[in-house]
């Protein structure tokens, strides 16, 4: 609006507008309210891209579930250089998203705080954004790391990012007086003779009108801003798990959001043709944002860079259920002296890294008091992270715990009634302990990224990132770095009838085409049994290795792409198995009635045990009571957005009840004493964490508490299980 556009207020101003109605007064009030978010957005549009990223950026870390954790790496842990790198990481994106606001700002709209470029004497409102707008974005970044800070109980770091963020905001508003000063020093240089910084830190009244008019300062920050933008997305492409291991989680998307900063606010700044050339070439540019997102959109339809890895051929001659089931009997008969051997199948449910780790804690710690656990234990029955974490233990079974270093698994005063953690148990801890979180996001910031822009699948997807870290973790456990690739998940089982039983895995996936069950197993998955379910085998060209074994079921929502299945031709696309039931427990049903009856086909016997592992600590009494015949308890009804959110509520509390029913109908099958249940529960003082990639030290340390007291019954049903063994 220009000056000429604004007698008619000032003329109410003077008096007149005290004669108006009251509706008349809120239609003027609505009308400057508008006129004045028109004016700031105005000045706020060439710093767009900052602005979109610090939402964006908000967005992921605050919002989603997984992002929320982001910064757990951080609270307790070995954290000294993850806090330099993390702290650096957060300046770094709170730097370019300042510098970036501030180029684009002042190529657009001149470096003049108080004048527009058509001579126009800026409102008080306009001035104020001209002078601190790029500012608050900066502020802004700040704020997302605190809060994310926040969210953690990282409050050592929060205290530490306060202070940074309150020293360059006063950088910021410093600056110019600082930059003034440096423009008068003069100096002398051998070779060089006499240096004035005026030239290279620029001239406050210069017209800045493209790129090209910036002082050799500020052309110098914008060169190492897109260097570095390409020496990451370098790094990461040839390591993705080194590049997040070295940095961290916590400090890994705050690098991915400094460094998209630059490459966007390229992008806006050439949609205007150079800045001041527009006019010349007759053209108000491109709405740059927009393009973009629609050409991602367009790429989406037709590119696909996350095809489930193979390696290697099919595997022949799977052995059959029934079979297996005879020669699980034979070897359990042996082991135990009875004719009626204990026929143990476990259920594990989902819930990312914490579900793994748990898993592993559970199974190992019964390995380690009755180590003829493995020849009872036909088969494990899982689902996304509890499928990791039983993937992990077999793997144990299969290689032993050579390399161990137990003292690492042993509390300094164990004399004293601490926790001695024993081989298997320590183990699965160590693997799954690891930073797995880190490499994918650097997957997801950079290579993945970049692949929703190019027109051939090139770059590799953050699944795969995701699959490496869990394949490295052995080695940086002490175990034989090759103990997930040097052999397909099929060559776990070894030939040699000889070889120690190891139990049978049913990995639990679902098929996105037809919502049905996708296994992954040793052993062959036929209608006979395992009904109206996939056999992953019958859908892949090839063999693949434990970890992608393992991330076939693990694929829950965003954090890991829908894998591609193909064989000659794509046959659909496998997700994370607690979409279609999230206890394992249907399957782990079917596979006890296959094998008791293929049993009894032979006249053999077995004494069923049946163990469902379960991480959510949110499971109510009525959930918990296996054998309830009574309604369930009354929940908490919603009290808003009913109208909107009910049918999606609906489907996911559906998927849980879903989940509920199919593990008490499992664990029905045998009377109390031979089943049992280990559970995480709410413990007072802690969050419930954490469902993404990552866990924090006490996190760990809780679970490794709760297998051991009865805080939620644990310690009793391993007395149970261990009983029903004997």
């Amino acid at each position: 609006m220009t000056n000429s556009d604004s007698g008619h207020e000032r003329d109410l101003r003077s008096g007149d507008e005290e004669a108006l109605g009251p509706l008349s007064r809120l239609r003027l009030f609505f009308a400057r309210l508008w006129r004045v978010l028109r004016e700031i957005t105005d000045l706020l549009r060439p710093c767009r891209f900052s602005i979109i990223v610090v939402v964006a950026g908000a967005g992921l870390l605050l919002v989603t579930a997984q992002g929320r954790e982001i910064a757990v790496g951080l609270v307790d842990g070995p954290i000294v250089f993850a806090g330099v790198a993390f702290h650096f990481c957060v300046f770094l994106w709170a730097f370019e998203s300042w510098y970036w606001a501030r180029l684009m700002m002042e190529v657009v709209h001149g470096a003049d705080r108080e004048r527009a470029p058509d001579g126009r004497v800026y409102r008080k409102h306009e001035a104020w954004v001209k002078r601190n707008g790029p500012r608050v974005i900066a502020a802004s970044a700040y704020s997302v790391a605190a809060v994310a800070l926040i969210l953690a109980g990282g409050w050592g770091h929060l205290i530490a990012i306060v202070v940074a963020a309150i020293l360059f905001y006063w950088f910021l508003v410093k600056r110019i007086t600082m930059a003034n000063s440096l423009r008068e020093l003069t100096f002398r240089l051998p070779l060089l003779g006499k240096i004035q910084l005026k030239p290279i830190v620029g001239d406050p009244g210069k017209t800045i009108s493209s790129l090209y008019d910036l002082p050799l300062l500020s052309k110098v920050i914008l060169g190492i801003s897109l260097a570095l933008s390409v020496l990451a997305t370098v790094f990461v492409l040839v390591d993705a798990v080194g590049t997040g291991w070295f940095l961290g989680s916590a400090a890994v998307p705050f690098l991915g959001f400094a460094l998209i900063v630059p490459v966007g606010s390229v992008l806006v700044y050439w949609s205007r043709f150079g800045g001041g050339q527009s006019e010349t070439l007759g053209a108000k540019g491109y709405p740059v944002i927009t393009m973009l997102i629609l050409w991602a959109l367009v790429v989406g339809l037709f590119v696909d860079n996350h095809q489930v890895r193979s390696s290697g051929p099919l595997p022949v001659d799977r052995e059959a259920l029934a079979t297996a089931a005879e020669r699980w009997h034979d070897q359990a008969v042996e082991a135990s002296g009875s004719n009626e051997p204990p026929l143990v199948i476990v259920a594990t449910a989902g819930g990312g890294i914490r579900a793994a780790y748990w898993t592993a804690t559970v199974l190992g710690r019964l390995q380690d008091e009755e180590p003829r656990l493995r020849n009872y234990l036909f088969g494990v029955s899982g689902v996304s992270g509890g499928s990791l974490g039983a993937t992990v233990f077999v793997t144990l079974l299969a290689d032993g715990t050579q390399g161990l270093d137990t003292a690492s698994c042993t509390d300094d005063d164990v004399e004293q009634g601490g926790v001695e953690r024993k081989a298997f148990e320590c183990a699965g801890q160590l693997v799954l302990g690891q930073d797995f979180l880190a490499p994918t996001v650097a997957a997801l910031l950079f290579p993945d990224l970049m692949q929703r822009f190019v027109p051939k699948a090139v770059f590799p997807d953050r699944a795969q990132a995701l699959e490496q870290s869990w394949e490295q973790a052995w080695g940086e456990s002490g175990f034989a770095p090759d103990s997930w690739t040097r052999r397909t998940f099929s060559e776990l089982w070894p030939e040699d009838d000889k070889a120690p039983y190891l139990p049978a895995l049913f990995l639990n996936g679902t098929h996105v085409e037809s919502g049905k069950r996708i296994i992954t197993s040793n052993l062959k998955i036929d209608g006979s049994g395992l009904r109206d379910a996939y056999d992953f085998y019958a859908l892949s060209s090839g063999d693949l290795l434990p970890s992608t074994a393992a991330l076939n079921s693990a694929r829950f929502t965003y954090v890991s792409p829908a894998g591609t299945l193909a064989r000659e031709k794509a046959v659909g696309h496998i997700v994370d198995g607690g979409y279609f039931e999230n206890f394992g427990a249907v399957t782990a049903h079917e596979v006890l009635a296959v094998v008791l009856q293929a049993l009894e086909a032979k006249g053999k016997k077995a004494r069923p045990i049946l163990i469902q592992i379960s991480n959510d600590p949110d499971l109510g009494e009525d959930d918990l009571d296996v054998d309830r015949i009574t309604s369930p308890f009354d929940r908490k009804p919603y009290g808003w957005a009913n109208e909107i959110l009910s049918p999606v509520r609906a489907l996911l509390k559906t998927r849980d009840a879903r989940g509920v029913l199919a593990y008490k109908q499992f664990l029905r099958q045998v009377d109390e004493e031979r089943r049992a249940h280990f559970r995480l529960c709410s413990v007072e003082g802690e969050a419930d964490r954490a469902l993404g990639w990552i866990l924090a030290q006490r996190s760990m340390k809780l679970m490794q508490d709760l297998i051991r007291n009865d805080v939620c019954g644990n310690d009793s049903e391993v007395s149970k299980v261990l009983q029903a063994i004997r």
